[in-house]
């Protein structure tokens, strides 16, 4: 007897599972909360609406310009004009933009004297401030904003590998306690430590590996006490928690506007979920792996209580082993393996890199910069919805779609903003490329979604943990690189700022599509167990509930059995 046939015995999803699952959901929210915050928290003031008369010339502020040199003014520069004289002091001191002579601005990062601003002064139209304002982060310290992104990636990539570790090591519970730990203790302290741009960037590394730590803990957790039939769709509805994480995070930014208060209302909420200490168990297969036999029989006798199950006694008594021992190097041995295992990991990085590359790009699409995130968020839940599809479709039909949804959306933007400028107005274009970035985002939610059950179920029972392991890697270093392409636009002429970026998504995620093509169809197969399973997967596979895929009773009867 397999541990899936307790559960079984146990009812697959009863109410049991579901409250303990319910309550591990919950915290995925706090995850998506710091995950997408750099939207909002290093936000660039956007530019503003005003315009002001000067002698029948129309001048548009900057989000920032120079501060008047110390001495210039005797009251405290603002961005915002104060009055004739503060006027006449800017068009003194402040150099105007030649380059748009019909509609002239200020220049950003430069005196009249051609020297270096001292300090720089920002609109608060949109919000009071960021780590961008705050810490000066303009000019030739621009890049500083996307280092302190990609750095909490890295946080987010360092927490998958510690915390997986950690938590074979010492159990699932007591990592997600100490990940609620470290992401709050690390999140509060980056709103409330002294203004230090460095200090801040390695707190968020930190808040990022906890981050990661807690929702793939949980996960896991969450997962473990469920039986096949019911697998899917527990993966897919912690997604939601997630979306309305972002979608939530949203409010939160727009009702603080101060980079400080957010951290602090992100972060606050993790201690409270410290008390899941009483409320959530270990993981019984994680306790049975250990030997610790009658902690986990504990737990199932009481979730049977709760279940309204009676079960034997000691219904661990005949449990057989469920280890395929290989070595990661046999793999070398089978090239289609090989192949294919280089498939998925591409798919993965691309991803990844993607779908953090346009929901950080809200802020630059134009329009409103809460509006457009809250979409980002949004969309997710008919993208997840969708991948309930997967069993009817298929796994690769469901994910080239995703693949080429996402790919097209990104070389539209590239279309439009080379060749519809001419007849669009900007307004026009905004909507275009809003509604562009919508559709990429829901394209690349269901590749993501999909892909993670489509790889769990083509790598080998013996190996799975080992190769997923490797492509949740390479997801994370897409995610690092995303906020560097996207910010590759700032470093080209300006009528291909948004195109290259969009163009580098696009067509790796093109790519990755049509590489997947090679992937075989895993729904209604058993899972292969060896390397040389694998390897001869699907031809020699047997379906889950027979020898045939017709079946009579086929789509009645199947189900998943993927190891998460």
């Amino acid at each position: 007897m397999l541990f899936d046939d307790v559960v079984i015995q146990l009812g697959q999803f009863g109410k049991y599972q579901r409250i303990q699952y319910f309550l591990l959901c919950i915290p995925g929210i706090l995850c998506a909360y710091h995950q997408l915050a750099s939207v909002f928290l290093a936000a660039v003031p956007e530019f503003s609406s005003h315009t002001f008369n000067n002698q029948n010339s129309m001048f548009t502020l900057f989000s920032h310009r120079c501060q008047l040199p110390d001495g210039v003014y005797n009251e405290t520069d603002t961005y915002q004009i104060q009055n004739s004289y503060h006027e006449s002091l800017i068009n003194k001191w402040v150099p105007i933009d030649s380059e748009n002579a019909n509609n002239r601005s200020y220049k950003t990062c430069k005196l009249n004297n051609s020297t270096a601003c001292d300090g720089y002064v920002y609109s608060q139209e949109l919000l009071i401030n960021s780590i961008t304002t705050d810490f000066d982060l303009v000019c030739e310290n621009e890049i500083k904003t996307t280092i302190s992104t990609s750095v909490y990636m890295a946080g987010v990539l360092a927490g998958a590998f510690f915390f997986g570790i950690l938590s074979d090591w010492i159990g699932r519970k007591k990592t997600m306690l100490i990940a609620l730990l470290l992401q709050g203790v690390t999140g509060l302290a980056s709103g409330l430590v002294p203004k230090n741009y460095y200090v801040f960037i390695v707190l968020r590394f930190f808040t990022g590996a906890g981050s990661m730590g807690l929702f793939m803990t949980n996960f896991v957790l969450g997962m473990e006490l469920i039986g096949p039939k019911y697998r899917l769709v527990a993966g897919i509805v912690i997604q939601y928690f997630f979306a309305l994480g972002y979608v939530l995070v949203t409010g939160f930014a727009y009702a603080t506007k101060q980079w400080q208060y957010l951290e602090i209302a992100m972060s606050a909420p993790s201690f409270l979920f410290l008390t899941y200490y009483w409320f959530v168990p270990e993981s019984a297969r994680w306790l049975l792996a250990k030997g610790r036999t009658a902690e986990a029989n504990e737990i199932v006798q009481k979730a049977a209580k709760v279940n309204n199950v009676t079960l034997p006694e000691n219904v661990f008594d005949n449990l057989k082993s469920e280890s395929h021992k290989e070595k990661i190097s046999a793999i070398l041995r089978s090239p289609r393996l090989v192949t294919r295992s280089l498939v998925i990991f591409f798919n993965w990085a691309v991803i990844a890199m993607s779908y953090y590359g346009l929901s950080l790009n809200s802020g630059s699409l134009g329009g409103n910069l809460y509006i457009n995130f809250m979409l980002g968020g949004l969309v997710e839940f008919p993208a997840y919805t969708a991948c309930f599809l997967c069993n009817l479709l298929g796994r690769k039909p469901l994910h080239l779609t995703g693949m080429m949804i996402g790919g097209l959306a990104c070389l539209g933007t590239v279309f439009f903003d080379l060749y519809a400028r001419k007849v669009l107005t900007e307004a026009q274009l905004g909507v275009a490329f809003i509604s562009l970035n919508m559709i990429g985002k829901f394209g690349m939610t269901i590749a993501f979604c999909i892909i993670y059950l489509w790889s769990a179920e083509l790598f080998p029972t013996s190996i799975r943990n080992t190769l997923m392991g490797f492509s949740s890697t390479l997801a994370r270093i897409g995610s690092i690189a995303a906020p560097f392409i996207g910010d590759l636009g700032k470093y080209v002429e300006k009528k291909y700022e948004k195109v290259l970026p969009a163009a580098i998504f696009g067509s790796l995620v093109l790519i990755g599509g049509f590489g997947s093509i090679i992937l075989p169809e895993t729904a209604g197969h058993s899972l292969p167990e060896t390397i040389e399973e694998s390897e001869n997967f699907p031809h020699h596979a047997r379906t889950k509930y027979g020898d045939k895929l017709s079946d009579p009773d086929y789509d009645q009867k199947k189900e998943i059995d993927t190891e998460m």
